[in-house]
C-alpha cells in the first residue's frame, strides 16, 4: 500500500550539525565499465553444441547411491539450464554400461574417477570444487558433496551469467544457442565455511545453497544449538543442587532467567574432571550420529563464569577464563580422538571448537613488544592441533574496523584475533551485523565488513558466521537483502570491489528506481556515520537507535520523499509491465518500513490523533503483507501493536 504523501511529507530543513553531510549521491560510488574490477574471466568456447535451437543432447548424471546434495545439485543444474535456454536436460543415475553420449557428471561418479577428476581435501577443503571439460563431457565435483553443490552455480555463472541477488531476483541470460565452454576450473572460497545468518536464508536451505552459504548443520554437530553446554550436561538430569553434582556447575546462578524458565547455574565448571568424563561420554553419543566435521562446545549465553577455587586460580594465573576451557577441550579432544581410533579407524575425528565469547573472549596470550608478535603465555594453553576456537567479539564496536585498535590490546578484536591465532591454527569467527533492540533499522557494518573479513582471513580463519537479523525469520527492511548479498560475495571472495557489488545489486534489484534507492542508501549511511561520530551512539550491537537523539523528523521526512520519488521512477511499469511493477513496488515499500517505524515511534506528536491511527494501521497492514515478523530480537510484535493502540 502506497504511503499517503500528505501525511508524511514535510518541509526539508537542511540545517545539520557542522561536518555532517547528508546528500551523498550515487555518483561517488559509480565505477565505469572500463575500470570495473569484478569482471568474469573468459573461458574459451569449444566447437561442441551445448544448446542448439533451445534443445540439448546433454544428459545430467549423478552417482549411484548419490547423496542428497548431489541429487539437489543435479536438479538445480536442470532447473536453471531450462530457465535460461528452454532445454530440459534429462537426469539419470550412473550405471556401469553407459552408452556414448554427451554428459554432465555431477559429484563422485565412476566416470569422474576414470577421468582422474578426483580432488582432495588439501586442494579444495570442504566447499571448493573443480569443473573440467574433457572431450564431450563435463565434470562437476568437490572434495565433498557440498563442494559439488557449489560447482553448479559456478557452471551457471559462466554459461548463463547466473547471479543470485535475492530469493525473487536471480539473473540469467537467456539464449537458445550456446557452445560448451572449455571448463578447467579449480575454485576454493576464501572462507571454507560461510553461514548466512539472515532469517530469509537460514530458514530456507534452497536460498542458502543458491547464495553458496552453508547450513549450520553442515558445519556443526548440534547445528543452531550453539549455546549447548547444558544440553550435554543438563542441570535437570544432573541435579545441580545435590551434593553429588553441585560441583559440576558454577556457583553463580544465571540471572537472565525468563519468567517461565527454571533457575539454573550460569555455566558448567570446566575444571571438574568428573564432569568432563560424563561430558565426553555424552558428546561422543552426539558425534557418532552426525556427519558434520565440527562440534561447537558452546558455553551458555551469559557473562558469568565459574568462581570455584580451581577456576579462579586459573584465571589468576592466565588473566582470563578462557585458559580453563582450553585445557578442558584439549582433554576432551584427546578422548574423542581415541574413540575414533578404536571405533572408526581411518576416519577424521570431529574437530572440537570452543567459544571465545564474553568471559572467554580474551586469549591467554601475551604480546611481545620486542618481536611485535603474540605468543602463548605457556604451552598449557595451546589448543590441540585438531581443536579450534570460535572467536565471537560481541562487545566490539562495529562502526569502526577491528584494525583501528592497537595490535597489542588484548581487550580489542585486533589483538584478540592475533592472540588466538598464536594459540590455534583453526580459527572460526562469529561477528555481528545487527541491532537486536532496533531490529528494523539499517546497521551499517558494510562500512567495515571487508576490512574485518580480511583481518580474519590473514590470521587463518576458515569459517565465518556474520550474524544478522535471523530473528525476523523472513524478509526484513533496513537494506538487509543488500547486506546478505554483499556478505555472500565477500565471504566467497573478499578481494571483490565493494562499490561494484553495491551498484550491481541496486541496478538489478531496484531497476528503474536504482538511482533513487541508492541515493537513499547513501544518505542513510552518511547520516549513520554522523550518529556514531557526533551523537553518542557507540557502535555496539546493544545500541538502541529508536530515539529522537539520533534522528530528526525532517531527516526522516526527506527519506520518505526519496521513497515517493522511487515510486514515481517505476510508475510507467504499472501499465507496461504490471507484474514487474508490483515486485519493485513491494521492494521499495519494504525499505520504507524502517523510516515509517521511526516516525510513528518517536515523532508521533507530529500527527493529529486521527492521522496517527491511520498511519499506524497502514504500517501494520504493510508489515504483515510483506511478511515481516517482529521489530526486535525476542520481541512479540503484538506488544508493539498494543503500545500503538491498534491491536
Amino acid at each position: 500500500m502506497k504511503i499517503n504523501k500528505k501525511i508524511l511529507s514535510c518541509v526539508i530543513i537542511v540545517s545539520l550539525m557542522a561536518g555532517c553531510l547528508i546528500g551523498c549521491s550515487k555518483e561517488s560510488n559509480i565505477v565505469s565499465s572500463d575500470s570495473k574490477q569484478n569482471t568474469k574471466p573468459i573461458i574459451e568456447e569449444t566447437k561442441i553444441d551445448f544448446i542448439k535451437d533451445g534443445t540439448s543432447d546433454y544428459v545430467i548424471v549423478y552417482p549411484a547411491n548419490a547423496t542428497e546434495n548431489e541429487i539437489f545439485a543435479a536438479n538445480e543444474l536442470q532447473y536453471f539450464i531450462h530457465g535460461a535456454s528452454g532445454a530440459k536436460l534429462s537426469i539419470v543415475e550412473e550405471t556401469d554400461d553407459f552408452e556414448t553420449g554427451k554428459y554432465i557428471f555431477v559429484g563422485a561418479t565412476m566416470a569422474a574417477d576414470v577421468a582422474k577428476v578426483t580432488p582432495t581435501y588439501e586442494e579444495l577443503k570442504y566447499n571448493g570444487f573443480v569443473i573440467k571439460q574433457i572431450d564431450d563431457d563435463v565434470y562437476l565435483r568437490g572434495y565433498s558433496d557440498i563442494g559439488t553443490r557449489n560447482a553448479v552455480y559456478e557452471f551457471l555463472y559462466y554459461a548463463f551469467d547466473y547471479e543470485f541477488y535475492a530469493a525473487d531476483e536471480i539473473r540469467l541470460t537467456e539464449t537458445k544457442n550456446a557452445k560448451m565452454l572449455a571448463y578447467d576450473l579449480s575454485v576454493v572460497p576464501d572462507f571454507d565455511w560461510r553461514e548466512g545468518n539472515y532469517g530469509e536464508i537460514i530458514y530456507n536451505p534452497t536460498i542458502s545453497h543458491r547464495m553458496r552459504f552453508n547450513e549450520t548443520e553442515e558445519i556443526f554437530v548440534t547445528g543452531h544449538l550453539t549455546h549447548n553446554s547444558m544440553k550435554i550436561i543438563a542441570p535437570t538430569v544432573y541435579d545441580w543442587k545435590s551434593d553429588k553434582y553441585k560441583d559440576w556447575f558454577s556457583e553463580t546462578v544465571w540471572t537472565g532467567v525468563g519468567e517461565n524458565e527454571a533457575e539454573k547455574p550460569a555455566q558448567l565448571c570446566y575444571s571438574n574432571d568428573e564432569m568432563r568424563a560424563e561430558y565426553t561420554k555424552n558428546l561422543i553419543a552426539l558425534i557418532k550420529d552426525s556427519d558434520a566435521p565440527n562440534m561447537l562446545m558452546g558455553m551458555e549465553d551469559n557473562h558469568d563464569w565459574c568462581t570455584c577455587e580451581a577456576c579462579s586460580a586459573n584465571k589468576e594465573k592466565y588473566g582470563t577464563d578462557s585458559a580453563t576451557i582450553i585445557q578442558f577441550v584439549n582433554k576432551v579432544q584427546k578422548d574423542v580422538d581415541a574413540w575414533f581410533a578404536e571405533n572408526r579407524p581411518g576416519e577424521e575425528p570431529t574437530h572440537l571448537v570452543i567459544f571465545a565469547y564474553y568471559a572467554t573472549v580474551n586469549p591467554p596470550a601475551t604480546y611481545d613488544e620486542e618481536t611485535k608478535q603474540w605468543k602463548p603465555i605457556d604451552e598449557n594453553v595451546v589448543l590441540n592441533e585438531r581443536s579450534g576456537v570460535m572467536f565471537a567479539p560481541i562487545k566490539a564496536e562495529y562502526d569502526i574496523p577491528f584494525t583501528n585498535a592497537e595490535v597489542s590490546d588484548v581487550t580489542k578484536p585486533h589483538g584478540q584475533v592475533l592472540g588466538w591465532a598464536s594459540l590455534s591454527k583453526n580459527l572460526y569467527a562469529w561477528t555481528y551485523s545487527l541491532l537486536p533492540q532496533s531490529g528494523l533499522l539499517f546497521f551499517d557494518t558494510v562500512e567495515v565488513m571487508q576490512q574485518n573479513y580480511q583481518l580474519l582471513l590473514d590470521n587463518g580463519t576458515t569459517m565465518l558466521l556474520d550474524q544478522t537479523d535471523m530473528y525476523q525469520k523472513n524478509i526484513n527492511t533496513g537494506f538487509s537483502r543488500l547486506k546478505a548479498y554483499v556478505m555472500s560475495k565477500l565471504q566467497w571472495n573478499n578481494a571483490l570491489n565493494m562499490n561494484e557489488l553495491i551498484n550491481d545489486f541496486f541496478d538489478n534489484y531496484f531497476e528503474d528506481a536504482s538511482d533513487t534507492m541508492q541515493d537513499l542508501f547513501n544518505q542513510e549511511r552518511e547520516w549513520i556515520n554522523h550518529v556514531y561520530a557526533n551523537l553518542g551512539a557507540t557502535g555496539y550491537i546493544s545500541d538502541n537507535l529508536v530515539d529522537s537523539t539520533y534522528w530528526t523528523y525532517n531527516q526522516l521526512c526527506s527519506y520518505m520523499d526519496l521513497i515517493e520519488e522511487a515510486y514515481e521512477d517505476i510508475e510507467p511499469l504499472r501499465e507496461t509491465n504490471p507484474e514487474r511493477y508490483t515486485v519493485l513496488y513491494n521492494r521499495i515499500l519494504l525499505e520504507s518500513m524502517q523510516f515509517r517505524y521511526l516516525m510513528l515511534s518517536i515523532y508521533y506528536t507530529e500527527y493529529t490523533e486521527a492521522a496517527l491511527m491511520e498511519a499506524r494501521k497502514e504500517f501494520r497492514y504493510d508489515f504483515e503483507r510483506l511478511g515481516l515478523v517482529t521489530y526486535r530480537e525476542n520481541g512479540n510484535i503484538q506488544e508493539l501493536w498494543s503500545d500503538w493502540g491498534i491491536q
